[in-house]
Order: structure tokens, then C-alpha cells, then sequence
């Protein structure tokens, strides 16, 4: 926390003693950038590993993809509830680090999604090659969204347009 000034003032009003005392006190907002949404936006970023393993027609690569985006959404749930119910005061409105914890969660669904239907792609022979590349082009469009919407987030911390 920081406490940036005060101001205070005494005064008599109808013949009564009367003291005015402000203090600005604000949060170190760095601080949950640093040690939770950096902490968050790792993990999430991990998800893009699987999209680096090469599926076969057999199945043999998405088994491997499950063992990796099970424990990381396990990870990214457990990260969630401990910090929401413990670290973070309780607000009445979307926080900035409500919308990273959603773009998080909304990344690790859409991979799923996207590895769901290159699966599904890969059954058929016909369509095994079609099915690599449409994994490694979902890929790529979605580590640009992941990228793009990371510099948006980091203007409004860096500019300190977010409500805290």
C-alpha cells in the first residue's frame, strides 16, 4: 500500500471544535501483476506445448496432449480458487484480473476444442494430413490472440486504466 499524502484542517463551526483528515492511500498494483497474473498467464501459456506434439492417425500424440492439458487446467483451477478466496479483496465488479483469469480459462477451452476436432479430423485417412495442418494453423491463430490480447493487458496495467 502506499499512502501518497494527507491533508488535515481544523476549524469551529457553531462554536464546536471541528478536524477534517484525508489520506490517500492506494494499492502497489505491481505487486498482483507480479505475483499472480504473471503466475497465471505462465501457466496458461504453457498450453500451447501441445500443439508442438505431432498427431498421428492412431491416436498416439493426443494421448500425450490429454497428459499435458489435464494437469495444467487442474493447475490453472487450483491457482484460481486459492488466490479468489484468499489473496484478492472481494469486488462488485469485473477486476482486471477477472478478465485475465476468464481469457485463461477461455484459452484452455478452445485448445481442447481445437485439439477435439483435429481428433476427429485424423480418424479418417483421407484427412490425417488436413488435420495436422489445421492443428498447427489453430495453433498459430490462437498464440496471436494469446499475444495480442497480453499487450492489451499490459497497456491498461502500464497506463493504469484498470479499476482496482
Amino acid at each position: 500500500w502506499f499512502v501518497e499524502g494527507f491533508f488535515t484542517s481544523t476549524d469551529f463551526i457553531e462554536d464546536q471544535p471541528h478536524g477534517k483528515m484525508q489520506i490517500c492511500v492506494r494499492r502497489q498494483h505491481m505487486y498482483w501483476v507480479v505475483s499472480m497474473m504473471c503466475v497465471l498467464v505462465g501457466i496458461s501459456s504453457l498450453v500451447f506445448t501441445v500443439f508442438v506434439i505431432e498427431s498421428k492417425s492412431d491416436g498416439a500424440g493426443y494421448t500425450h496432449q490429454g497428459k499435458i492439458l489435464g494437469p495444467l487446467l487442474m493447475t490453472l483451477l487450483a491457482f484460481k480458487f486459492v488466490i479468489s478466496s484468499s489473496k484478492i479483496p472481494k469486488a462488485a465488479y469485473t477486476t482486471l484480473f477477472d478478465r485475465i483469469l476468464l481469457s485463461c480459462e477461455a484459452l484452455f477451452f478452445s485448445t481442447i476444442l481445437l485439439i477435439s476436432v483435429t481428433l476427429l479430423l485424423a480418424r479418417n485417412p483421407l484427412t490425417t494430413a488436413v488435420a495436422n495442418i489445421f492443428q498447427t494453423s489453430a495453433g498459430l491463430v490462437l498464440l496471436a490472440a494469446w499475444l495480442l490480447n497480453g499487450m492489451l493487458v499490459a497497456v491498461k496495467v502500464h497506463c493504469g486504466i484498470t479499476q482496482t
